[in-house]
């Protein structure tokens, strides 16, 4: 999680769920699209912290297992040093430990969202840190994979992160991420752009990607999403 850039968002809807829980996820998403400062983001995560995987839960979201399921598949060293971008309360570390993985290092935007992770045992380390910044914190070459979900997204963090991802990743290693497909195929951020032209340069190359699956299913049942898998050049 990051600052934001744009304040753009997508109709969604949330029938079929109680009309209370309806509201409310229908506002955090609302809020999450449009969030227009770094500090108005981190006031909202940390008021979302403590509801983060009820609300996640109610809406059927998966997209956290479907990625942990493409990089299991390429990752078969499960000793693997693993970054978690993004990591939030720890889901996607959840689908890690559950497919074998245990060296698991947890990045987020929000102490107060980190602080739910940490309370599950996921990871070895935690640190807080600004994904739209340099992540100086760590090494180059210092993990053999790294996964994002959900991070590169309406409002989220930028494209130039995907730099930064490609640094700390050692040769021949593995970066999974998540997009919605309208994001995606829109170019919005420019996030599309940005990993074509890593594929262009040789930085790396599409190893897989996962078949389109609702992303929100009770909440935004028509709006589809992939798991991206890419190889770093050795």
């Amino acid at each position: 999680m990051g600052r934001p850039m744009t304040g753009e968002g997508q109709p969604s809807s949330t029938g079929g769920l109680p009309p209370e829980l309806a509201d409310r996820i229908e506002l955090r998403w609302q809020q999450a699209y449009g969030a227009r400062s770094e500090g108005a983001l981190q006031d909202f995560y940390a008021d979302w912290a403590e509801t983060y995987d009820e609300d996640h839960a109610a809406i059927g979201c998966f997209h956290h297992e479907t990625a942990a399921d493409l990089l299991g598949q390429h990752l078969p060293n499960r000793k693997a040093s693993i970054l978690d971008v993004g990591a939030g309360t720890g889901l996607v570390g959840e689908a890690l430990r559950a497919r074998g993985f245990a060296n698991l290092t947890a990045v987020d935007f929000s102490p107060e969202i980190l602080a739910v992770a940490r309370r599950k045992g996921l990871y070895s380390q935690f640190l807080v840190l600004n994904l739209n910044r340099p992540l100086e914190a760590l090494a180059d070459a210092g993990f053999d994979a790294a996964i994002a979900v959900g991070v590169f997204s309406y409002g989220q963090v930028e494209a130039a992160a995907l730099d930064e991802l490609v640094r700390v990743v050692r040769p021949g290693g593995l970066v999974a991420l998540t997009m919605r497909l309208d994001f995606h195929d829109s170019n919005a951020m420019g996030v599309a752009e940005k990993l074509e032209r890593l594929a262009a340069s040789g930085a790396w190359r599409l190893e897989a990607r996962s078949e389109p699956a609702p992303y929100l299913p009770r909440k935004e049942p028509d709006v589809m999403f992939r798991t991206w898998l890419y190889r770093l050049a050795s």
